[in-house]
């Protein structure tokens, strides 16, 4: 992602992209099974996707994933 963003000249938006995977389960991918965890893991690591595994989300805002325990992560925007 860093990379693309650089390569159309978004600099700060490079340098400020972050990208979390949250996940219920307390692996990736678990209704893959156990084969591809490897694969998955190796190739989010490579991309720097940062994973947040065990976490329920409680509500969704305009700028943050709220989680069941409160905690907010703070996010431009917000995949489901």
């Amino acid at each position: 992602l860093r990379r693309h963003l650089r390569a159309l000249g978004a600099t700060a938006a490079a340098r400020d992209a972050r990208v979390v995977l949250v996940e219920r389960a307390s692996v990736v991918g678990p209704e893959l099974g156990v084969g591809p965890r490897a694969t998955i893991l190796a190739a989010l690591g490579s991309c720097g996707v940062e994973l947040r595994l065990g976490a329920q989300v409680s509500r969704i805002d305009a700028d943050a994933v709220i989680f069941a325990d409160g905690e907010r992560l703070p996010c431009a925007t917000t995949l489901i």
